[in-house]
């Protein structure tokens, strides 16, 4: 295990929301190395009650344990500067009184996995391979610059899981961007949504450990692929 620990610890965010100003976190426990797809993450905590907890501070905890409506919510470590989970929390949380004036408990959050902070991009007008680093594989943004007029954009891509492409069939001016998102599986168009624009044959793909090569076969447009390297 990995722990932090001292009398006040860190502040953490969940679902982009501040733990509430009353919980003092005391100790996150962080697994080293899991066999399975997904990591625990233990923090305790203490509150000081003076006596009973009020109803609306409990009905704020509450609300924050819960997170957003997504199966999971991003959880935020805050000394951890390069990156955050996609967490849900696991179990109930249960307050311990430990004196008229001081409760502890413990969160477990289950992380799905861990995503850099840091958004990394490749840009290239005809041909690009992008070498990505982690196990865990992540779908990419793929955005087309029209330098051109055109009626069909056709990019390659191959990897060790993957041999396909992205065909575009439409009425494209200069200077529209199309935005291609392979985690959302969403096709835009100066971010309106226009999926009919994507034929039926397209694949949206994920970069995966190794080289990832990219082609542009159709269409006289600059494309971008940014993506955030993801672990567990």
């Amino acid at each position: 295990m990995n722990d932090w620990q001292g009398s006040f610890m860190t502040r953490i965010k969940f679902n982009d929301k501040d733990i509430p100003s009353f919980v003092t976190v005391t100790n996150i426990s962080i697994p080293a190395f899991t066999t399975e797809n997904k990591r625990e993450i233990s923090v305790d905590f203490m509150i000081k009650t003076l006596g009973l907890i009020s109803n609306s501070q409990l009905d704020e905890f509450a609300s924050w344990l819960k997170g957003g409506d997504d199966e999971y919510s991003t959880l935020v470590l805050m000394n951890d500067v390069t990156s955050y989970y996609l967490a849900k929390v696991k179990s109930d949380v249960a307050l311990k009184p430990k004196s008229q004036y001081k409760a502890t408990g413990s969160i477990t959050f289950e992380c799905y996995n861990r995503i850099s902070f840091v958004e990394k991009k490749e840009s290239f007008s005809t041909q690009k391979n992008i070498v990505y680093n982690s196990d865990r594989a992540v779908g990419p943004t793929i955005k087309f610059k029209i330098n051109s007029e055109c009626e069909e954009i056709l990019l390659n891509f191959k990897n060790s899981k993957y041999d396909n492409y992205i065909n575009l069939l439409g009425h494209f001016n200069v200077g529209e961007i199309i935005t291609v998102d392979c985690k959302t599986l969403k096709v835009m168009t100066n971010n309106r949504l226009t999926m009919p624009i994507l034929t039926l044959e397209s694949f949206f793909h994920q970069l995966v450990r190794g080289d990832n090569q990219y082609e542009l076969k159709k269409g006289n447009c600059d494309v971008e692929v940014s993506y955030h390297e993801e672990y567990l």
